[in-house]
């Protein structure tokens, strides 16, 4: 009988709008984005790593930690602006750990098509890979014109734009 089964990971990301996670949300240039890594410690693994890089458009906010207290610790082996690299130890077999951190949305978010967000797991002797997991953060554009009844330009006009009613209100 095996004695070991395999580790897993899956990742998800908080979208506003729907107050759930998933595998995309929106969000807007300068928001800080939620993730949530869930890894699954399978049986008879002693030390399981995970790879997490953010693509361009996102920028490392928060370091990553256990998001319920969970038996184990947690080392950040790496991290700088585009992702982080962790170890988890002492954890208890056949468990899931759930791991969060924000990052924020930056200036050179790429509108559209979404920006990636991948996670993979390496574990044991082998130091065997995982599939990469991945999210996707869309940030949206759209082009505004001031124009008179005639559809003619209006030279200096201004208006502001605002998330919602509230924010619009306070101003």
């Amino acid at each position: 009988m095996e004695k070991n089964s395999i580790p897993g990971i899956t990742k998800s990301v908080y979208e506003d709008s729907t107050e759930d996670y998933g595998v995309s949300n929106d969000a807007s240039v300068g928001d800080e984005v939620e993730f949530v890594i869930t890894v699954n410690t399978g049986v008879g693994v002693d030390s399981l790593q995970i790879v997490d890089v953010l693509s361009r458009g996102l920028k490392l906010n928060s370091d990553p930690k256990f998001k319920t207290n969970s038996k184990g610790t947690l080392k950040i082996d790496d991290k700088n602006d585009n992702g982080f690299t962790a170890t988890i130890t002492g954890h208890d077999d056949n468990k899931s750990i759930e791991i969060v951190y924000t990052a924020v949305v930056t200036s050179d978010a790429i509108v559209s098509t979404g920006i990636e967000n991948t996670a993979k797991l390496i574990y044991g002797d082998n130091n065997t890979v995982t599939p990469e997991v991945k999210t996707k953060t869309f940030v949206w554009s759209f082009d505004v014109a001031k124009v008179d009844s005639n559809n003619n330009s209006l030279t200096g006009a201004t208006f502001s734009i605002f998330a919602t009613k509230a924010d619009a209100e306070a101003k």
